[in-house]
C-alpha cells in the first residue's frame, strides 16, 4: 500500500494545462499547435497574431502567471499582415501533480 502512494504521489497530471491556457490566453492570439513535454515541464506553441504589441502582452501574461518558471520565444516573424511566433513556457512542477 505504501508503494501506491508514492507511485500516486508521482503521477503525472495534464488536466492542469488547458484551464492554464485558457485562463492565460491573450484573446487575440491563435494558438495553432500545442505539444506538450512531460519531462521538461514545457508547452511547445506555436501561434499567429496580428501584432508584435499583442505578442508582447501575451509574453507578459506568461510572466506574470505563477504557474510559469521561465519562458522562451522561440522565433517571430511578420508575414502578410500577422506575426507568426513560436515559444516554450515551462511550467512549474505542481502543474504536473495532484
Amino acid at each position: 500500500l505504501q508503494n501506491l502512494k508514492g507511485v500516486l504521489d508521482q503521477h503525472v497530471l495534464g488536466s492542469k494545462i488547458l484551464p492554464f491556457l485558457e485562463k492565460n490566453a491573450n484573446k487575440k492570439v491563435f494558438y495553432n499547435k500545442l505539444d506538450v513535454d512531460v519531462r521538461q515541464r514545457s508547452l511547445n506553441l506555436d501561434g499567429l497574431t496580428e501584432s508584435y504589441e499583442i505578442l508582447a502582452q501575451q509574453l507578459e501574461a506568461f510572466n506574470q502567471a505563477p504557474e510559469v518558471e521561465r519562458f522562451l520565444i522561440n522565433n517571430s516573424q511578420l508575414t502578410e499582415g500577422a506575426v507568426r511566433f513560436s515559444l516554450s513556457v515551462v511550467l512549474k512542477p505542481e502543474m504536473f501533480r495532484q
